[in-house]
């Protein structure tokens, strides 16, 4: 078997994961019901992940690599030179379940995370690193709108940044609750970013 076709072997096995977790939980994705969803034998599974925590945690570093993906796109059509705020809110728009897509990967993150602070086994997901890398990432936009004196008077930018990080999550998981609506939500967020950045 080539590496192409073990990639795809790989990400075939991967969208069964998302696909077993968004539908019923984490509980719901055993290695069974994961090579069920697949169309492939459990062993399969077993050998190109070998443990749970490291099938969990390879999903959600394709969960993260895809997110990374479409906030990419989102920059771009900001067009040149967008302003912190604008890329701020382009990013922490892009983890809010608006849609089909990000309602999967925030259902995902979710519940990997949940799990992990009760089965110790699963643990080692948090070594991914995708919370640090997405707030140093609004730590560096924060920094350049304190350069240029758009941020709040007093702004301390990495403590910022985790909050707002934060925010998102708590606006991601009310609006899967159904607690906000789309508009709702949306508007929190950047009520939450005028509060860090209140000029343009």
């Amino acid at each position: 078997m080539s590496d192409t076709d073990r990639q795809a072997r790989r990400q075939q096995i991967i969208e069964a994961v998302v696909s077993t977790t968004t539908s019923g939980g984490l509980q719901a994705a055993t290695f069974r019901s994961i090579a069920k969803e697949a169309g492939v034998s459990v062993r399969l599974v077993q050998y190109y992940f070998g443990t749970k925590d490291r099938l969990l945690t390879d999903t959600l570093l394709e969960v993260g690599k895809k997110a990374i993906g479409r906030i990419s796109r989102a920059i771009d059509d900001l067009g040149p030179d967008p302003s912190p705020k604008k890329k701020i809110t382009t990013i922490l728009e892009q983890f809010l379940p608006l849609d089909d897509e990000r309602r999967e990967a925030m259902l995902v993150f979710i519940a990997l995370r949940t799990a992990s602070l009760t089965d110790h086994s699963l643990r080692s997901s948090d070594k991914t690193g995708l919370d640090t890398s997405l707030i140093q990432t609004i730590e560096s936009e924060l920094e350049s709108a304190v350069a240029d004196s758009d941020a709040r008077p007093g702004l301390e930018p990495h403590q910022e940044s985790t909050m707002l990080v934060a925010t998102m999550t708590g606006i991601a998981n009310g609006l899967l609750a159904e607690t906000f609506t789309h508009d709702a939500a949306q508007s929190y967020l950047r009520y939450v970013i005028d509060l860090s950045i209140p000029s343009e």
